[in-house]
């Protein structure tokens, strides 16, 4: 469903995803983490996605995408060794339910095309491996970025953003395994600059 009531655009959505013979992998510690694959489990995957924007006023902006998602093991048997492990019922890992992601836009006419944006992405908690683990949960982050350009003439286009304005530590991925937890960390405050030469705009 999509729609725009006044200045304020939405949409909705909502879904349900069954797979079978879902290609699943495991990570087998009597064989040293190593990875093997099979096609004999069932996963679901249901949620709802929502968007809004709205223009506040000729030059300012906002809009905003919000996503409830539940990933789950409906049935999965790894085989281990001589034995079986039953994942049935669990949560899949590294699945956050929860992501949001909300912009506010300022394009004055000053900047000729261009914009400042500052951006609030929101990633939730998620399960770690898929054992569930008690304990085993990456708590989410939130994380500010800046982002900013200016149309010196069509063809000249000068840009910046600066990602992670707070200078949050995070992780990009967390896993809990035979090894223990493991994080692949997420970048610093980084800061970037850059300067556009748009052909189209110049031949006009």
């Amino acid at each position: 469903m999509r729609g725009r009531a006044g200045v304020l655009g939405y949409s909705a959505a909502a879904f349900y995803l069954k797979k079978t013979d879902d290609v699943l992998s495991f990570r087998d510690p009597a064989l040293g983490g190593l990875a093997t694959s099979s096609n004999n489990g069932e996963t679901s995957h249901r949620g709802v996605e929502l968007g809004l924007s709205a223009d506040l006023s000729d030059s300012v902006s906002v809009n905003g995408a919000f996503s409830y998602i539940k990933h789950r093991y409906d049935k999965w048997i790894a085989v281990v060794g001589a034995g079986n492990v039953n994942f049935s019922g669990n949560e899949i890992e590294s699945a956050p339910r929860v992501l949001t992601d909300i912009s506010l836009d300022y394009a004055p006419a000053e900047l000729n095309g261009g914009k400042i944006q500052l951006e609030w992405f929101h990633m939730g908690r998620y399960r770690m491996d898929q054992a569930n683990t008690a304990g085993q949960i990456y708590k989410g982050h939130d994380l500010f970025n800046l982002r900013a350009n200016y149309f010196a003439t069509p063809a000249w286009e000068l840009f910046g953003r600066v990602m992670n304005l707070s200078d949050r530590r995070y992780a990009e991925a967390a896993a809990f395994n035979a090894n223990g937890r493991e994080f692949a960390p997420g970048l610093p405050r980084t800061a970037y600059v850059g300067l556009e030469y748009h052909w189209d705009a110049a031949k006009k």
